[in-house]
Formats: C-alpha cells, structure tokens, sequence
C-alpha cells in the first residue's frame, strides 16, 4: 500500500520539498543567502539552516513544526542562522534570542512576511553580558502592548500593563473569542498582530544595541 505525504500532510510535505531543494553551498558574496531566504519564507513550518561564513557551506538544515525548529547547535558557534518565521511576524523569539547569547551565532536572521530581521553581536561578546532578566523583560514589554494595541482595536476593555504577560493564556482566549464572535474582526486582528510587532520589534532592537555596545541590528525587505 502507498501513503501519499502530500495527502496526509501537505504542509509537511511541502516545507520537505522546499528543504531538500535547500544546496550544499550558497554563494554569499551574491545574493545567495536572499535567495535561500526567499524559499524557506514559502514553507508553511520552520527551517532552519546553519551557514558557515567563510566558505557558504550549508553545516545543518532541519525542518520543524509551525513555530519552533529543533537545531544541533552544538556546530552553531560564528555560523549564519536563518529561520522562518510561518506566522508572518518577522520578529526574534525569546528561545531565538537566547540561542544566539549561548551558542554565539555570527549572525541571527529571521525571515517572513517578505522582510527578514537581523542581529549581529560583536566579536568580543560573552554570554553572560545580558542578565535572563533583562531579555525577560524586553519580550514582556512586546507582549504587554501587542496584547493591549489588540484588545482596543477589538473594542474590548483595555488590558493592563502587565496582565497579558501575567495571564498570557487567558487574554489570548479573550481575545480569539472576540475574534471568532466576529469574523470580520480577523484580518484587522492578523494585521494589526504584525504590524504591531514590527514597531515593536524596533524597540527591543535599540534595546539590545544599548546593552550590546557593537550590535548591528536592522530589518530590511527580502
């Protein structure tokens, strides 16, 4: 009996073929680390690819689930990675973010949307520069405002600095349930989610460029 991928799972099998259409090697001094970007931001789940610098050797790719992709990291430091982003927000996740203090990334990039973001840490940065805390506290500000721009775009009561972090789970319910009480709310709710995001990400941005004297932090278009 044959079992059709593509029928069970569409989604896998076609972030699988974008993958495996992934070279061995990309010209960096072109334009082949955008052009590896632009097929991976088709992929309805992550990818994630580790790209050595010097040479433009692919060290390691992987295929994940909608938002998170398990990576060997262990072959990650002074590498490029990239990643995309399913959801359309070309932003950094906490997990993103902390990946690259740790293991030392020459550079963190991110990409969706048609946009992709950024970050690269100067030569002489130690991990322990940046308390958890301080990351912490960056991705709860985001949260925090994302989470109150959409409750008054919503018409709902506007939610308090701090309680979307707090209580994450049940202002997402609230807010999805206004949502699925009014369809036409959706687009506004996708919308506004990534352009939100967008300012925001500026923010943390300048953020870790202060705290990071070096950073080289930007998000430009694909």
């Amino acid at each position: 009996m044959k079992i059709f991928l593509s029928r069970i799972n569409p989604k896998l099998a076609e972030t699988g073929r974008i993958l495996a259409e992934i070279p061995e090697r990309i010209d960096l001094s072109k334009n082949g680390l955008k052009e590896l970007e632009r097929k991976i931001v088709k992929a309805p789940y992550e990818i994630g690819v580790l790209i050595n610098p010097e040479t433009g050797q692919i060290v390691q790719k992987q295929a994940g689930f909608a938002d998170s992709v398990e990576m060997d990291l262990t072959m990650g430091k002074g590498c490029i990675f990239t990643h995309n982003h399913p959801d359309g927000i070309p932003l950094f996740s906490y997990n993103d973010v902390l990946a690259s203090f740790s293991v030392k990334f020459k550079e963190l990039r991110a990409v969706a949307d048609g946009f992709a973001a950024s970050v690269t840490l100067p030569e002489n940065f130690k991990a322990k520069s940046i308390p958890k805390e301080v990351i912490n506290d960056a991705f709860k500000t985001r949260m925090d405002k994302i989470g109150i721009f959409c409750a008054k775009l919503l018409g709902l009561e506007l939610i308090p600095a701090g309680i979307y972090t707090k209580c994450e789970k049940e202002t997402e319910a609230m807010l999805r349930e206004a949502v699925a009480k009014d369809l036409f709310l959706l687009p506004k709710y996708n919308a506004a989610i990534k352009e939100y995001s967008r300012i925001t990400w500026e923010h943390i941005l300048e953020k870790f460029t202060n705290l990071v004297p070096g950073t080289r932090a930007r998000v430009e278009k694909l």
